[in-house]
């Protein structure tokens, strides 16, 4: 490891400000006597980095724990001297700097995919990034790993995008748009969504711990409203299933990898396949012409769907459908998706909700729901 001045790392106490969280709460005990006595040595140090400290992502907090615990093992086989040495290097901007491909950085980023990100990231900084970041959070897209990976692997990870869109132009894009679509009132609407008579609703997680979105065609009932309202109905949903699938990240369940309870883990950046929505449409009970309908209602939406919304859907299902469903998927849908959302699509034969192909995919659990 570059320790020293030699490597470019100044000789002054690092400090340490651990956040008051419940999640953090075994770290802070830990951290405790290093925290106090770097605070004794000098002041000044900390307050400088107390704020810088708070940015820190989840992954950089583990792998500084991981550090720090190799420095105490070298600490005890030094002398006083080389040892007081040692706790003088600045650790903390040791590990900040570091640009390692990390094994769980990110979700399991290879080190190309790593510096993609980071070059997204530094550019949206130098294009007033801050303000851009501030009017993201306020209309529910904090501009996070998460969601600046998934433009990035719509774009195949470079920062342009096919049509000479770049990602960064596609994220203030998105930004503009949910301000325009006034994303977090559309709960406001509810009474107008429920005159549609269109079931759809978010039911829970499957056992991957993705959301499942679940639509009833045969409740269909009103769709000759407006399009807006019919548009608003499709992204609150969405907004709805993505709102799920956080609160099961906040429980400690990393959608890809239920169970795998990890505090201040990766920050979820996996594919769609691991962790987008699922939908599944019921078509039992439904007309051809209501199918149509259906259909002919929710294809004005996709075009919004594909550009502010990348890299979110991880299947659909449609169930219970009838001969002719087919033909309407030819002609009113397949012209108006990508290859790559097509082969995301599944007919399955049978009747009921709870067919034998959807057991295996969402659970006993979810179908019972």
């Amino acid at each position: 490891w570059p320790w020293g001045p030699a490597a470019g790392w100044p000789l002054q106490v690092a400090a340490l400000q651990v956040p008051r969280s419940p999640v953090r709460a075994r770290l802070a005990s830990r951290c405790g006597p290093w925290i106090r006595a770097v605070r004794k040595s000098n002041n000044a140090t900390f307050t400088s980095w107390k704020n810088n400290v708070r940015k820190w992502s989840s992954t950089e907090w583990g792998w500084y724990q991981r550090l720090k615990r190799a420095v105490a093992s070298i600490k005890s086989r030094l002398s006083g001297a080389a040892r007081r040495a040692l706790q003088a290097m600045n650790v903390l901007q040791f590990v900040r700097s570091l640009r390692w491909p990390w094994p769980w950085s990110r979700a399991g980023l290879s080190s190309k995919e790593h510096v993609a990100l980071d070059e997204l990231k530094t550019s949206l900084q130098s294009d007033k990034g801050e303000r851009w970041a501030a009017r993201g959070k306020a209309n529910g897209f904090p501009l996070t790993d998460r969601h600046l990976s998934r433009f990035l692997r719509a774009a195949k990870w470079k920062q342009t995008f096919p049509d000479g869109t770049t990602v960064k132009q596609a994220i203030i894009n998105t930004i503009r748009w949910r301000e325009r679509m006034r994303i977090t009132s559309l709960h406001k609407h509810a009474r107008a969504f429920r005159t549609l008579g269109l079931l759809m609703s978010s039911v829970d997680v499957e056992g991957k711990g993705r959301p499942v979105v679940y639509m009833q065609v045969s409740s269909a009932t009103n769709l000759t409203a407006p399009p807006r309202t019919v548009h608003q109905l499709v992204i609150h949903t969405l907004e709805q299933a993505e709102a799920l699938s956080g609160k099961r990240r906040l429980r400690g369940i990393r959608p890809g990898r239920v169970g795998a309870r990890r505090r201040g883990g990766p920050t979820g950046t996996t594919s769609a396949a691991e962790s987008g929505v699922i939908i599944v449409i019921d078509c039992s009970g439904a007309s051809l012409p209501t199918v149509r309908s259906f259909v002919t209602a929710l294809v004005p939406s996709f075009p919004d769907l594909a550009s502010h919304y990348p890299e979110r859907l991880a299947k659909v299902y449609v169930v219970n459908a009838q001969s002719g469903v087919p033909l309407i998927w030819r002609l009113f849908v397949k012209p108006f998706v990508s290859e790559e959302t097509r082969n995301k699509i599944n007919f399955l034969e049978g009747g009921g909700p709870s067919l034998p192909g959807l057991r295996p995919a969402l659970g006993e659990k979810c179908l019972r729901k």
